[in-house]
């Protein structure tokens, strides 16, 4: 019998190992993807990081106006404010290599004042860990739509970052169906006209045509909430993703993703293993 299994795989080896290997290295390159995908993801949700920053102003200039929230408490009508990309800069962090010497954020809470007169110290969570991020997943969805289609014009103008401002003040505070500006639970007043064009109602054109479907694959968000001091604002930023800088410790990245071809070379060889033993005498 043994010698009979010789015969038969002496003529057909290489091709049997060509077949086998072609049929699985699709299935390999698809495993390695998913894993090492599935794993940042993991490490991405799991992440935070504490922050201290120091206020620098607006990142491109930003416009003023007035805000009315007349729903949840508290609620406030004609509340003067200012609206634009906060820009920042990095005074310790426990991982320097990811967030750098500067840093921008966008206000997602109306019911506190920024501290911009001295260090303030945060703590960085993944806006998919809720609690304590505190995103629902509709809010989640419509702020990654608008990052997905128009983030990319963000420092155009302060006026188009001051209509951003107010387009994530709307997604995070209307408590209606819709999303408009001029009414419903929160609103703005025009917040400043630029060649005959309101702020407001080119906040409400990015708004226009918004989906509430799955979470944005482009960007990840990142929520400030305040630690010190503690009735700071709350700050929303985002990364570009999928991005190596999601990663919180240096070699983090090697070492998921080492796990991720570790995994797929481990099946590989088992599987040239089985071949190689139906070939032996």
């Amino acid at each position: 019998m043994l010698e009979k299994k010789k015969d038969v795989c002496n003529g057909s080896t290489s091709s049997l190992n060509t077949n086998k290997e072609n049929k699985m290295r699709p299935f390999l390159n698809k495993l390695l993807s998913t894993t090492t995908i599935a794993l940042l993801t993991a490490a991405s949700t799991s992440w935070a990081d504490p922050i201290t920053l120091n206020y620098n102003g607006f990142a491109n200039g930003g416009m003023s106006g007035k805000i009315t929230k007349t729903s949840p408490s508290p609620a406030f009508t004609d509340l003067g404010a200012g609206a634009g990309q906060f820009s920042f800069n990095v005074i310790s962090s426990s991982d320097p290599a990811i967030w750098g010497n500067t840093l921008q954020a966008f206000c997602i809470d109306v019911d506190h004042w920024l501290v911009t007169n001295m260090n303030a110290e945060y703590d960085i969570v993944s806006a998919t860990n809720s609690p304590p991020a505190g995103l629902t997943d509709l809010q989640h969805a419509r702020a990654g739509w608008l990052y997905d289609n128009h983030a990319s014009d963000l420092g155009s103008s302060a006026q188009f970052d001051s209509a951003f401002q107010l387009a994530l003040w709307e997604i995070f505070f209307e408590e209606g169906t819709t999303l408009n500006l001029s009414n419903g639970t929160f609103k703005s007043n025009t917040f400043g006209t630029v060649s005959g064009i309101t702020t407001q109602s080119l906040a409400n054109s990015l708004l226009a045509g918004i989906g509430n479907g799955a979470v944005s694959s482009d960007w990840e968000f990142y929520v400030l909430n305040p630690i010190n001091p503690s009735n700071n604002q709350r700050l929303i930023t985002a990364l570009s993703a999928p991005s190596i800088q999601q990663i919180s410790e240096p070699g983090t990245l090697f070492l998921l993703i080492a796990a991720g071809l570790g995994f797929v070379f481990f099946s590989a060889h088992r599987g040239n293993d089985s071949i190689q033993t139906a070939s032996r005498t």
